[in-house]
């Protein structure tokens, strides 16, 4: 798991960054300001994902095993920064058609599994349909165990990706 400190430092780096624009931003400080927005838009690509975004997404789009390793971390991670949600629904998208070995897609039943049992962003409804590429008997039956949870929200998502995941047999 070559990457996971990375990601979760580079996560921490963007986070600081992104305080810092917050921080400094008032009429007195408006250098200050520029100078934080400046850091944070050059570092960006380079920091959000291993290798850089626009290296690490079309490295994935070619389907490159070590590209589809690190996406598989990344949402591992689950690093949360500024437009961390879109990356990783990026990542969903691409992962969706890879070919994925069966260790990588327990790793992601285990992803959206920890998704249901703790909330749902804005990039849930694709980790649904992620489900439909990594369904395995184990993912709907804790699935199901999530149906009687005391919380309505994690039933409520754990029978959204049950749905996704009825929906795909019939379509």
């Amino acid at each position: 798991m070559k990457h996971l400190d990375e990601i979760e430092q580079s996560a921490a780096q963007l986070q600081a960054m992104h305080k810092k624009i917050h921080a400094t931003f008032d009429e007195s400080r408006s250098a200050e300001w520029s100078q934080a927005c400046a850091e944070f838009h050059s570092s960006y690509n380079s920091l959000a994902y291993p290798g850089g975004l626009d290296a690490g997404m079309a490295s994935l789009k070619s389907g490159s095993d070590d590209a589809i390793e690190t996406a598989v971390q990344f949402l591992e991670v689950d690093p949360m920064f500024f437009g961390s949600g879109y990356i990783k629904e990026g990542l969903i998208q691409h992962l969706k058609h890879a070919d994925l070995t069966p260790g990588q897609k327990e790793r992601l039943n285990v992803v959206i599994l920890r998704l249901v049992e703790l909330q749902g962003r804005r990039e849930f409804r694709r980790y649904c349909r992620l489900a439909c590429r990594t369904r395995s008997r184990n993912l709907e039956m804790e699935l199901r165990k999530h149906l009687s949870s005391n919380d309505p929200s994690v039933r409520r998502r754990a029978k959204w990706v049950l749905d996704a995941l009825s929906n795909h047999e019939e379509g």
